[in-house]
């Protein structure tokens, strides 16, 4: 794992509501950017490449923008949903997750078996290898 080594300011737990919302923001708006994306791409088209390129066809500048979504699509998985992943693992980790409860209850567990286990194997005149 990678560490930060600039200092970070302190965070605050402001409960779910804005991490819902924000959730669910960042869900919907990426549904919102690809309309948004092919309105915007068609004013480009319209203003600076037909002024540049007076040739130019409208479907084949949709065709060069779609082929160009998958590309982008396999950069950033790629190459930032590792780092996204990374830092939400750690923030998950910092801010009440509730698996960190169950794996100290796990390790108790199984520090408990090991102890049970050497004294089994101990009675029987096994050696560990």
């Amino acid at each position: 794992m990678v560490k930060l080594r600039i200092p970070l300011p302190r965070q605050y737990n402001l409960g779910n509501l804005p991490g819902a919302f924000i959730y669910l923001y960042g869900n919907a708006s990426g549904v919102i950017g690809i309309l948004s994306t092919f309105m915007g791409a068609g004013t480009f088209f319209m203003v600076f490449v037909l002024h540049f390129i007076p040739t130019a066809q409208v479907w084949q500048f949709y065709i060069l923008l779609a082929l160009m979504f998958p590309i982008i699509m396999i950069l950033v998985y790629m190459f930032v949903t590792p780092s996204v992943i990374a830092i939400s693992n750690l923030q998950g980790w910092k801010h009440e997750n509730p698996w960190r409860e169950d794996l100290k209850q796990i390790k108790a567990d199984q520090k408990l078996l090991k102890e049970q286990l050497g004294r089994i194997e101990k009675a029987l005149g096994i050696e560990e290898e």
